[in-house]
C-alpha cells in the first residue's frame, strides 16, 4: 500500500489535478489567512498557500492513477 502524500489531498494514492483543485481553491498567497479546510494546502508550514506550496506540489505532480513517488519531497 503507498504511503499517501500531503499533498495527495484527495488519499486515492496519486497527486493530479484533482488535488490541485484544491490547492488552487485554498491559495491564500504570501501572509494570507487559511479558509476552512484549508490548512492542509501549506505544504510549506509558513502558514499560508503561495507559490511555495504550488512549486511543492508540482514537484510530487504524478498524474492520474499514477502512484506518486514520496522520494519528491523537499
Amino acid at each position: 500500500c503507498p504511503m499517501n502524500l500531503p499533498m495527495d489531498f484527495d488519499g486515492d494514492g496519486d497527486v493530479d489535478g484533482e488535488d490541485f483543485g484544491h490547492l488552487q481553491a485554498c491559495l491564500t498567497g504570501v501572509g494570507g489567512t487559511f479558509l476552512p479546510g484549508c490548512q492542509d494546502a501549506d505544504l510549506d508550514g509558513d502558514f499560508d498557500v503561495d507559490g511555495l506550496d504550488i512549486a511543492i506540489f508540482l514537484g510530487c505532480l504524478s498524474g492520474p492513477h499514477i502512484v506518486a513517488d514520496t522520494s519528491c519531497l523537499p
